[in-house]
């Protein structure tokens, strides 16, 4: 009889999720919620996704709750299931994300299959490959400017571009990294939950809801070092718990935990986090304290590299996203909003859950992660959608929220239910999506393209002017001007210089980048022809740098009037007074 409510909701759930599709019925409900939650009106596959979502977690709901057995107040699940089930996720998750890295993440050009990360991360590749070839850690031989912000990230780069891996394929083998680790993350996720009192059950869940994750899976596959910092923050915090029963103090988790600041540079405030976690759960204060201090060497090492090597205290990307921005924290709030909207039920359960469980380090972490919420949005966010500052810390989200369900006094009867239900409101991966025909990404296929026709059609020694630093300057190997600033320390300095709130994205100084700078090509973020009224509307807001280069003086004087004569989806302009101008009408087209 407990069972009976429970089923009859999930029953309800279906009939809501079939109603949508049918009828329209609570398509409104659907849309004021969406509005409420996220703001806008959501786009017509946004309700369609809802329905099938419905029907999917209803189904499953209603399925668990005809299966499981409460005992002793949680459910209990067979050993053998639970090894199974958890086989099954990993070799789900895995598919999912092969089929994602071969249709999404890649494509053939000019007769090659290339695979590409997130423009940012080939920012970090180009760095690599540089390093490797004997130039430096830099993007341009001879400029030493820290452009890229994941250190160790980059040096890992550098040895997979040691392997005899032709550069069409070098994203493949960090992509794949990426899938190995988040793939080693989920015996953690499982570990955790067991440490925490949790049940088989919850175990199973909470790797599901991290594994199908679309901000996780996003982040693997563009390439970010998030991915990597997750893993060993989320190892760092399952040996700190599981020594801290033991009453013993592991240094290896001291060697990881400095790690973090390596992967990225404001990772240092990951790692103090850790560091303080580790001063909660172990008795030993000393010792662990003694174990910090020793591994603080690293981050200390880093930044005396950087001084002596760059010439600076910070990388230049955090000059040029973070400082002189008035506009900063209005744009970091928007970004932490977001995040709450993705995940508004699951922080709802993790406050439940911290009142009703007062565990010295689960109130610590929690209190943690709001804290870094907070500084998240005080640096302004990111330009990325796919929470990528928050990825850290989702694997500990996601359980201590699943052990919130149970905390908030709900019968066993109800658990899978409830589950279901957050799982609703998740950016979860489903059947449904899944299932859709992928289209490869067409603006990074576009800036390969650009990248080799550069490549094949322009001496060694032009240079190449763009907004995007990564795709076309890898593939093309051409000394760069980074029209955005972020390996140019110049422009990386200024004050804003328009009203865009998208970081990296409103610095910009043309009269300098083309009339002193002088790059052989522009490759401009329109093509011909342009509706000059429509022009002058972009010249202001998060587009600005576009509609503003347009109507420069030196681009219209040296640049307008030359294009390449090859379609691109971004068009490529020679300088009048380059050598190269002598061979615009002769380049060479993919085929």
């Amino acid at each position: 009889m407990k069972r009976v409510i429970p089923v009859l909701i999930s029953i309800t759930v279906v009939i809501i999720g079939i109603l949508v599709l049918q009828s329209g019925l609570f398509t409104s409900s659907v849309k004021s919620l969406y509005y409420i939650l996220r703001g806008g009106t959501p786009h017509v596959e946004v309700i369609r996704r809802f329905g099938f979502n419905c029907i999917w977690y209803g189904s499953v709901a209603l399925i668990l709750l005809l299966c499981c057995r409460s005992k002793e107040g949680s459910i209990s699940v067979n050993d053998k299931i639970e090894r199974l089930l958890q086989i099954v996720i990993v070799l789900m998750a895995v598919t999912a994300y092969s089929y994602m890295m071969i249709n999404l993440k890649s494509a053939v050009i000019d007769g090659v299959r290339h695979w590409w990360l997130v423009d940012d991360e080939m920012i970090s590749m180009r760095y690599a490959r540089n390093l490797v070839n004997g130039g430096g850690l830099v993007w341009n031989p001879g400029e030493r400017v820290e452009g890229y912000t994941n250190f160790l990230w980059t040096i890992y780069m550098a040895f997979v571009h040691l392997a005899p891996i032709p550069l069409a394929k070098t994203s493949l083998a960090i992509m794949t990294t990426n899938v190995l680790l988040t793939v080693a993350t989920v015996p953690l996720v499982m570990k955790i939950m067991k440490l925490l009192n949790g049940g088989a059950f919850e175990s199973v869940f909470a790797a599901a809801a991290f594994i199908l994750n679309m901000d996780v899976m996003s982040c693997s596959l563009d390439g970010f070092e998030a991915v990597p910092i997750m893993f060993v923050a989320t190892l760092s915090i399952y040996l700190m718990i599981k020594d801290a029963r033991s009453n013993r103090v592991n240094p290896t988790t001291f060697i990881l935990i400095p790690l973090i600041s390596l992967l990225r540079a404001d990772g240092l405030v990951i790692s103090l986090i850790l560091w303080g976690l580790a001063l909660v759960v172990y008795r030993d204060k000393r010792k662990a304290l003694t174990y910090g201090l020793i591994g603080l060497a690293l981050p200390f090492l880093h930044l005396a590299f950087r001084m002596i090597y760059y010439g600076d205290i910070l990388p230049n990307t955090a000059y040029l996203k973070v400082m002189s921005w008035d506009g900063r924290l209005a744009a970091g709030l928007a970004y932490l909003m977001r995040f709450i909207s993705h995940y508004l039920f699951l922080l709802i359960l993790i406050v439940i859950y911290i009142i009703r469980v007062r565990r010295a380090e689960v109130i610590y972490m929690t209190a943690a992660f709001f804290l870094y919420f907070i500084y998240i949005a005080w640096v302004g966010g990111d330009n990325f959608v796919n929470n990528r500052f928050f990825l850290p810390f989702i694997p500990m989200l996601l359980i201590f929220g699943i052990r919130g369900i149970r905390r908030m006094g709900v019968n066993a009867a109800w658990s899978p239910l409830f589950v279901v239900l957050l799982f609703l409101t998740l950016p979860l991966q489903t059947p449904y999506t899944l299932a859709k025909p992928l289209q490869p990404e067409e603006c990074n296929i576009g800036n390969i393209e650009i990248g080799l026709l550069i490549r094949e059609n322009t001496p060694e020694d032009c240079t190449v002017g763009d907004f995007w630093a990564g795709s076309v300057f890898y593939f093309s190997g051409r000394r760069g001007v980074d029209l955005l600033g972020k390996v140019d320390r110049r422009i990386a300095r200024l004050e804003t210089t328009s009203s865009g709130r998208i970081p990296g994205h409103n610095k910009f100084d043309f009269d300098y980048s083309l009339a002193v700078r002088q790059p052989d090509l522009i490759v401009a973020n329109f093509t011909l022809p342009v509706d000059e009224a429509d022009m002058r509307l972009r010249t202001g807001g998060n587009d600005a740098f576009t509609g503003r280069l347009y109507f420069n003086d030196a681009f219209q004087r040296y640049y307008l009037d030359n294009p390449v004569d090859i379609e691109t989806w971004r068009t490529i302009f020679v300088r009048s007074d380059s050598p190269v101008m002598e061979s615009r009408n002769r380049w060479r087209r993919l085929e």
